[in-house]
């Protein structure tokens, strides 16, 4: 069994985010992994970045708007979630959970539209975890090493979140293109619109309930997938192992790709052609 959920993690988790399996499944709380290029251990609540401890942390509350250049939003956590909702143009409110090496050391900023944690003294600093509300309209990048993303009413050009292990919850979107990937997580996509959605779960389950897409691409190593009340001119699924369940939902053109699992049909959900 836990051959395939490795199988499955690997095959979802892209080079952006790379996670190794919890040791708390043998037995202790130790865990490791890399966010953005930055390899981070994590040991009984204490992270650690190129062995060195990063033992205080505080909340930092950052609020403010985003200088006109900036095109793009990024924002990354490490173990800790992502719980933002967009706010009115390029305003932002955020409460910001910061490590750092030395006590009281860092500040948090936009730079260029990306959340960042500056030294001035050079020492190791980590971002953990992010609420509030954050500027719209914008291409934006939500990513968590091993936390949950939960993200409400943003629009624009393109919405890519990632998350290691944890769930993705993203309600009420209207973004050109949504990219969600989770290597061991559920998701869920409720009220959105928009051309394309994307998802790719090594492990977990996909609900997509009220959702309005041009093209729905769903790909889920070990996990159910259920769309209800959804409208897609084509639709493609391919799992692993699981069942796609369509509810009272209309499509134009469906391709199922499915190892171990059904499609099943239900309510007002008439078959393609």
């Amino acid at each position: 069994m836990l051959r395939m959920i490795l199988l499955a993690l690997a095959a979802a988790l892209g080079s952006a985010c790379v996670v190794n399996i919890p040791a708390s499944w043998f037995g202790s709380s130790s865990s490791s992994f890399e966010l953005d290029g930055v390899k981070i251990h994590y040991d009984d609540g204490v992270f650690e970045i190129d062995g060195v401890e990063l033992e205080h942390d505080r909340w930092i509350s950052l609020g403010g708007t985003l200088d006109a250049a900036s095109t793009k939003l990024q924002v990354l956590t490490a173990t800790g979630s992502i719980d933002v909702e967009a706010s009115e143009d390029r305003a932002y409110a955020l409460d910001v959970h910061l490590y750092s090496e030395i006590e009281g050391d860092g500040e948090v900023l936009f730079e260029h539209g990306r959340l960042v944690a500056r030294s001035a003294g050079g020492h190791k600093l980590l971002v953990n975890e992010v609420r509030g509300r954050a500027p719209d309209g914008l291409d934006a990048r939500f990513e968590s090493g091993m936390g949950h993303v939960v993200v409400r009413g943003f629009s624009g050009p393109r919405m890519d979140i990632d998350t290691g292990m944890g769930d993705v919850d993203a309600t009420s979107l209207r973004v050109s293109e949504l990219v969600i990937g989770a290597g061991m997580g559920a998701v869920a996509v409720t009220d959105s619109e928009g051309a394309r959605l994307q998802t790719d779960n090594g492990m977990g389950d996909i609900t997509l309930s009220g959702v309005r897409f041009d093209v729905i691409t769903l790909d889920a190593g070990m996990g159910g997938v259920i769309v209800r009340d959804s409208e897609a001119r084509e639709l493609e699924a391919d799992l692993g192992m699981g069942t796609l369940r369509l509810a009272d939902t209309r499509l134009t053109y469906l391709t199922a790709d499915i190892g171990m699992g059904d499609l099943v049909f239900e309510g007002n959900s008439p078959a393609p052609e």
